[in-house]
Order: C-alpha cells, then structure tokens, then sequence
C-alpha cells in the first residue's frame, strides 16, 4: 500500500524577452506499508522529502535540474521461489524509495544553411537494485536474490550538426554528424 501526500508551489518569472524562469518546490510525505500477510513480518517506511526543481531557457539554450522520488516494488519478492530443481530465488524485502535527480543543458541552432546542438545530461539514484547469484560446482544449483544497493549515476552526451551544401524543392546535398557518448 503507497500513499502519497504532496504539497508544492512553482513560480514563473520573464525578467527579459528571451530569458524564462521556472522554479519551484514540493514536500512529499511518503508512506509504504508492505504486508506480507503471515509469510513475513509487517514492514512499514514513512519518509518526507524536499523535491526542489528549475528550469531556464534564454533563447535557444535549456537548463534544468530537478530531484523526484520513486518507489522500489520492481524486485521486491516476498517468499523463496523453489519449484524449478536447479534454481533457487531467495526473498528480497529490504527496499526503500529513491531519490532521483537529473541536471540537463541542451541548445539548439536552426537556420536554413547550418544546423547544429547539443545536449548533456547526468542523473543520479541514491539507491540501485541490483542481483547476486552464485552456483553450486558440483549440483549445478543456482541461487539468486535482489538487493538494494548503492548510488548509481549516468552521463550523457550528444551533438547534432548539419551542413546544407545545395539544394532544391526536390534534392538536397548536406553534411551531418550525430555523435553520442554515455556512461553509466
């Protein structure tokens, strides 16, 4: 059972002609209850959270950064899972929300010769799932069991560009590139 409370406010300011800004806040109280009905033990998680975000757009060019919260329910698995002979999946109960936060700065030029952009991206978990397993040499029994984990982030990059050489209502010459770099 999940139950949201959220509470926010987001102003808009245009202190210039080509300059926006959005900015805002939240407060959200988080409440989990997990009932597992007699196969374990009641568990309950009850969080608050600030969720903070901005958005700037001057021109052509974007800026953001906000924070948010999921939930864990993915990998959650509430009893052992026996009923294949050669594999064993273990109960995985201990999970809580995430908090996520993303940053983001993008810009793009379009005319009728070049065009060109980029954009940059990095988002951050406080908390990741993830799976260990290990085989048994002589059976061949495999065992398995998800977890909650650490932290875990993403950068990513890419640009755009495009040259028009010459062209008519029917064809066109151009030059592109489309590069993109990722790291997780």
């Amino acid at each position: 059972n999940t139950q949201d409370y959220i509470s926010g406010i987001k102003f808009y300011y245009k202190p210039l002609k080509d300059l926006d800004i959005n900015f805002g806040t939240a407060y959200q109280i988080k409440h989990n209850a997990f009932d597992f009905i007699s196969i374990n033990t009641q568990r309950n998680i009850k969080n608050t959270y600030w969720l903070p975000n901005i958005n700037i757009r001057y021109k052509t060019v974007h800026a953001s950064w906000s924070k948010d919260v999921r939930d864990p329910y993915s990998n959650i698995r509430t009893q052992t899972y026996n009923l294949n002979p050669t594999s064993t999946q273990l109960p995985s109960l201990n999970f809580d929300p995430v908090e996520i936060q993303n940053v983001s700065l993008r810009f793009n030029k379009f005319d009728q010769k070049i065009q060109f952009g980029f954009n940059l991206n990095y988002d951050y978990e406080d908390k990741s799932s993830a799976y260990r397993s290990w085989i048994v040499p002589n059976t061949g029994q495999y065992t398995g069991q998800s977890y909650q984990s650490g932290s875990k982030y993403r950068y990513s990059g890419s640009f755009y560009f495009r040259y028009n050489l010459k062209g008519s209502k029917n064809w066109q010459y151009y030059i592109s590139s489309s590069p993109h770099a990722y790291t997780y």
